[in-house]
């Protein structure tokens, strides 16, 4: 009898394993997902292409000073991946990148054609994204209107979605 209960209870604990290790192995599975492609719709793509047009280096309406340089302080406060140095009434700077953080600056020119904005953007690491950025943060500033989905998609270094969007702008 003394044998007979340690071999069950031995064929109990293997078989709780194996069947743990299964459980694990399910849950573990699930999570993954392949990667899907992603096709942005017509919508996203008429803004993409309006955005990338849009220069780094633009002319301020007259009487739109103010609301220009706001959206410039919102959009480098909430979308950059570093804090604000520099707040002025001339310069808006966050410190330099790291990492795959992006870094945004804003500085006002005055000349002869009156208040011009100059944007950058950009990181540590020369990601393609950076330029598509610097579009989107000019945009923004000058119509107030963003897809904040296409800002900082540098974490996905698939092939498949560079190719994606390379073919819409």
């Amino acid at each position: 009898m003394g044998m007979n209960f340690l071999y069950f209870r031995y064929q109990k604990v293997w078989l709780i394993r194996k069947l743990g290790i299964l459980i694990l192995l399910f849950a573990l599975t699930n999570c993954i997902t392949p990667y899907q492609s992603y096709i942005p719709a017509s919508n996203e793509i008429a803004y993409l292409k309006k955005a990338i047009r849009s220069p780094l280096t633009f002319l301020v309406p007259e009487g739109k000073e103010d609301e220009y340089w706001a959206r410039a302080n919102s959009f480098i406060a909430q979308y950059s991946g570093m804090r604000i140095q520099i707040a002025n009434e001339y310069t808006i700077e966050t410190y330099g990148p790291i990492s795959i953080a992006y870094g945004y600056s804003a500085i006002k020119i005055f000349d002869s054609d009156g208040l011009k904005i100059k944007v950058n953007c950009s990181s540590e690491i020369d990601f393609p994204e950076e330029d598509r950025n610097a579009h989107i943060f000019s945009y923004y500033i000058q119509t107030g209107q963003i897809i904040e989905k296409f800002l900082g998609m540098s974490t996905d270094f698939s092939p498949q979605r560079e190719n994606n969007f390379s073919k819409y702008y």
